[in-house]
């Protein structure tokens, strides 16, 4: 095939326009092809030739055709293309006799002829058309390049790429053309790649005139390869021509640059080459060029340009299912990877090399390679251990492949090796066996992986934003999970507190899982996985502080994740001695509500962990769950600007003042963090606000700011406030706050101003309510971890635990109702203090509803215990829950204890004015039954005595229940009648100035007056 690689190195200087410049360099047979264009601008398109360029003039002159280019110049083009446009009759055909012999104004006719001769661009005829003999092609380019300079309108680059491909000996002519009118290079060769060309076989004759004129337009200017090779790229049709022109044609470094990228993308029309059996011999020229460049780098040390691409596309080719790889292609495969290894040792190129051997099977379980391997593999690894930072890029990866096959995680292996040789990998079960085997002798042991984890950088800014599995956290997660650093005695303490410190938002998901992890660890082998220090420090600081919610809120997880595993230990490994490493009062460091809060309000931060931090903060501390009122509070707290720091020294001296209502309003005006701060001044302002003289708005303020920060660190609060109050109680012994938590009742021995205040009874009742829950919380672990015995098994565990549990409650509610008791006060009816009764009666009965609701069994047992008949109308007023009696009165009546059927008669009474129901009238039936049944056959003075209090009650009944009037009735008239009878009978009794026959006598006929007159309304 015919080549214009001879008039590149003009063409180049026509092109750039150093021309002149390197005019003494060409030599005569370089510049004659192109005398065309030198003499058309040296004395055509130049008006003086005084101006010409000498040297120019000097060199076409001397030659022999200088007298015919000026014949042909004379030639009056200009008239010719006016003539040609106006005709409508043309003669495509250009006859070789005449133009043999014809005149130059003849020649020049009939080109100009064939090129303004209209064309059938949609004929699909794949032949060619006749057009010139072989011999003319240069001079018919001769006269074609003055033609298409000197009448630009009679040509179109359409044109010449048509021409090239339809008619015969067409292509050298134009491509000729083109050498002549560098300018029509490359639109001629986009009309090249025109989509309708690209539709024509290349087998067929036009499709190989095609394929002629692109070799001559390549061979003609090389550096324009890339382009057209990508152009024609672009069309699925063009893909194999691209091909073939790449291989033949560009040099190595041309070839390299553009051939990989197409195959690597699968989506390229080229990359969709390797599966198909037609191009099979494409392919393997492919192949058999990059062959040649891998065995001349081997042989002789030829540089070979971005080795990763030209690595990649070798094993494309190599694995791809057109091309049956041979003995000896692995052999050169394996050779060129090791030996490049030791050339070119940046990481990007060992990293392809690595994940080629592990992703390639007929490499890797090839028993001829695997020493080769092994010691290779050997050679990285020693390689990375000192190297240092330097090859963090192949450490990561070496670590990251290993730790896959360690665990068998091939999951995770499989899209990280395609991701680097950008092919289709597969690791089936028998190859991960060897894979194991050839890294376990090269050096990657478990103890070794676990020292490379604790030599990598952390990941800077790990968040879930960064999509990369393979990240060093992920293999030390799954180092994690087979405890193989604890196995090792590999200490990973520093390594991951750096990590920690540089997570962000959003967090990443593998966060909560390697916290787990660590908190199993930790437990298992006792060894403190993150030090005391780091989690203080965590801590320290403001509490509003955002750069450091999220070191606090993992450092929170992880301790809440530990206690969990080890109350889980210690309760199911009852042989085994296990140190609490993180004690007690670092939990209560921990603000865990406002933390909670905190990944509630920025759900979409902190989603990956959120689950999980609610699932054990729920288990470990069911009584600090978030509420409504704290995630509102710590949206507010985000939005605060930063406030001013108080001094602490100077607001206790106000507090102490004249005036303390100005300290208390400056503290709650503070900001969040500050009054976090100040905490103890937060409850010891709940004291002053009780001292004489307090105003209602200092009350006011100060419970309101109590609250709050109940709302947000409840523990911190509650236990500080609890020793001011306790201490301000007057007790001989004052109770430490840790007692509070196996007795809640004994928090009733704080100052007993607090009771009579509403605002600070519901700041006690919440603290109460934290101290009931929290020891429930720790009495249920302590009995699950206790050692079992043969007269101490589960089920007596639950009983003491309910036991004691319903005992203290019990205590809670009669403590209660001591508090509303009327009698307390000393100040009459009609004064302040029945508006602060009522107050204190809503707020100790909703806490006593509450508590009846959770458990019903405590109701029976207070029932049991008997409540002040007195206040039964208060309580059934105020605590809904109550009408659950009526299911006990039928246990009760049948006691022997007179009062505790009497009780029984009261409440019965009470609850059926509040619930005038079914199960009232039923339940107030048997009443009546139980008390007839009394008349016949209890003694009389018990019946009497019971007679003389259940009266008002009966009165009460029958205005509820006019129904059971006449049984009523009847019960009270057989009463009068026998204390009558009593009166008569009894000397003794008469005596007494007023005894109790006759004061029930009167009370009956009173009752019974009253009722009949109502009922009768």
């Amino acid at each position: 095939m015919a080549t214009l690689q001879p008039l590149a190195e003009v063409f180049s200087a026509l092109q750039e326009g150093s021309f002149l410049e390197r005019l003494s360099d060409f030599s005569d047979d370089q510049i004659r092809p192109f005398l065309p264009s030198l003499f058309i601008s040296t004395f055509i398109s130049v008006d003086n030739l005084e101006t010409c360029n000498e040297l120019v003039l000097s060199r076409i002159v001397a030659f022999d055709d200088a007298n015919r280019l000026q014949a042909i110049a004379a030639v009056p083009f200009h008239s010719f293309a006016q003539t040609l446009h106006a005709s409508s009759l043309y003669n495509p055909m250009v006859n070789d006799q005449l133009f043999r012999v014809a005149l130059e104004e003849d020649k020049v006719y009939q080109v100009a002829m064939r090129l303004i001769a209209p064309e059938n661009e949609d004929d699909s005829n794949p032949e060619v058309l006749p057009f010139i003999s072989e011999d003319l092609t240069d001079e018919a380019a001769l006269i074609f390049s003055f033609v298409v300079q000197l009448c630009p309108s009679l040509c179109t680059a359409r044109k010449l790429a048509f021409m090239a491909v339809a008619y015969n000996n067409a292509p050298m002519v134009i491509a000729k053309t083109i050498a002549n009118n560098p300018e029509l290079f490359y639109p001629v060769l986009h009309e090249l790649c025109d989509a309708k060309l690209a539709k024509i076989s290349e087998d067929s004759p036009r499709g190989r005139q095609r394929t002629y004129i692109f070799a001559l337009l390549l061979s003609l200017c090389p550096g324009a390869g890339e382009y057209m090779i990508s152009s024609l790229l672009e069309t699925k049709s063009d893909a194999p021509l691209a091909l073939k022109l790449a291989v033949e044609m560009l040099d190595d470094e041309s070839l390299i640059a553009l051939i990989p990228p197409e195959i690597i993308n699968r989506s390229r029309p080229l990359a969709q080459l390797l599966h198909r059996s037609s191009a099979r011999q494409r392919i393997l020229s492919l192949y058999r060029r990059l062959a040649g460049m891998a065995l001349a780098f081997l042989s002789d040390g030829t540089p070979i340009v971005d080795t990763e691409s030209f690595i990649i596309c070798l094993c494309t080719l190599y694995s791809s299912s057109s091309y049956k790889p041979s003995t000896e292609d692995a052999e050169l495969l394996v050779s060129y990877l090791i030996s490049s290894s030791t050339h070119f040792s940046h990481d990007c190129h060992l990293i392809v090399a690595v994940a080629i051997v592990m992703g390639i099977p007929t490499v890797n379980m090839s028993n001829a390679f695997t020493d080769r391997i092994v010691k290779w593999l050997a050679s990285l690894r020693e390689l990375c251990a000192s190297g240092g930072n330097g090859r963090y890029t192949l450490s990561h990866t070496l670590l990251f492949i290993c730790t896959c096959l360690t665990t068998k995680k091939t999951d995770q292996l499989v899209p990280f090796l395609a991701n680097i040789i950008k092919m289709k990998v597969s690791v089936p079960p028998r190859q991960i066996a060897v894979l194991q085997s050839l890294i376990v002798e090269a050096g990657f042991t478990e103890r070794e992986l676990c020292v490379m984890c604790t030599r990598l950088p952390v990941t800077c800014s790990l968040s879930g934003d960064s999509a990369d599995v393979s990240i060093p956290a992920y293999c030390v997660n799954e180092l994690l999970q087979g405890n193989l650093f604890a196995k090792n005695g590999v200490e990973i303490t520093s390594w991951m507190e750096r990590q920690l410190s540089e997570c962000s938002t959003p967090l990443h998901p593998l966060v909560p899982g390697l916290l787990d992890r660590l908190a199993i660890m930790s437990v298992a082998d006792s060894v403190k996985t993150i030090s005391t220090k780091f989690i203080e420090e965590s801590f320290s600081g403001q509490l509003t502080g955002e750069d450091t919610f999220t070191r606090r809120i993992v450092c929170a997880f992880f301790l809440l994740s530990y206690r969990l595993h080890y109350d889980t230990a210690t309760a199911t490994d009852r042989v085994t001695q296990r140190v609490l490493l993180y004690p007690d009062s670092m939990y209560t460091s921990i603000p865990l509500r406002y933390l909670q809060g905190v990944v509630e309000h920025l759900d979409s931060s902190y989603s990956s962990i959120r689950g999980w931090l609610t699932r054990l903060a729920a288990e470990l501390f069911p009584y600090m769950q978030p509420s409504t009122e704290s995630v509102e509070i710590v949206r507010m707290s985000l939005r605060e600007n930063e406030k001013k720091r108080i001094d602490e020294i100077e607001l206790e001296r106000q507090m102490q003042g004249a005036n303390p209502l100005i300290a208390v309003r400056r503290l709650e005006t503070a900001g969040l963090s500050e009054q976090f701060r100040l905490l103890h001044l937060v409850a010891r302002c709940t004291l002053l606000s009780l001292e004489k003289g307090a105003s209602r708005e200092c009350v006011t303020v100060t419970t309101r700011l109590w609250m709050k920060m109940e709302s947000v660190v409840p523990r911190s609060l509650i236990e500080i406030t609890a020793r001011e109050w306790l201490r301000a109680g007057g007790c001989r012994e004052i109770v430490p706050v840790e007692k509070l938590y196996e007795m809640p009742p004994l928090l009733f021995r704080v100052h007993p101003k607090l009771f009579s205040s509403p605002p600070h009874l519901e700041c006690f009742l919440r603290a109460l309510s934290f101290f009931t829950q929290a020891g429930r919380t720790i009495l249920g672990k302590e009995l699950t971890a206790c050692p079992e015995r043969d007269d101490f098994n589960v089920k007596e565990r639950d009983t003491i635990s309910s036991t004691n549990d319903h005992s203290q409650s019990a205590t809670i509610v009669h403590a209660l109702v001591e508090i509303i008791d009327p009698k307390r006060f000393a100040e009459k009816e009609g004064s302040l203090c029945v508006v602060r009764l009522d107050e204190l009666t809503r707020l100790a009965c909703e806490e006593i509803h509450q508590m009846f609701i959770a458990d019903r069994q405590l109701l029976k047992l207070v029932l049991w215990q008997m409540l002040p008949l007195h206040l039964l109308p208060s309580l059934v007023d105020s605590i809904p829950s109550l009408h659950i009696a009526l299911e006990l009165i039928n246990e009760m009546l049948a006691t022997p204890d007179l009062e505790r059927r009497l009780f029984a008669v009261a409440v019965t009474a009470q609850i059926s004015h509040k619930y005038r129901i079914i199960q009232s009238a039923k339940t107030m039936e048997l009443v009546v039954d139980v008390l007839h049944t009394m008349i016949r056959h209890c003694p009389t003075h018990i019946h009497l005595s019971l007679m003389m209090r259940v009266v008002p009650w009966m009165e009460q009944t029958i205005e509820v229940f006019p129904q059971l009037a006449g049984d009523i009735t009847h019960i009270l008239m057989s009463a009068s009648a026998i204390a009558k009878s009593r009166l008569a009978l009894n000397p003794v009794v008469i005596s007494t100035s007023t005894p109790m026959e006759t004061k029930l006598i009167q009370s009956i006929d009173e009752s019974i007056t009253r009722a009949m007159k109502k009922v009768t309304v």
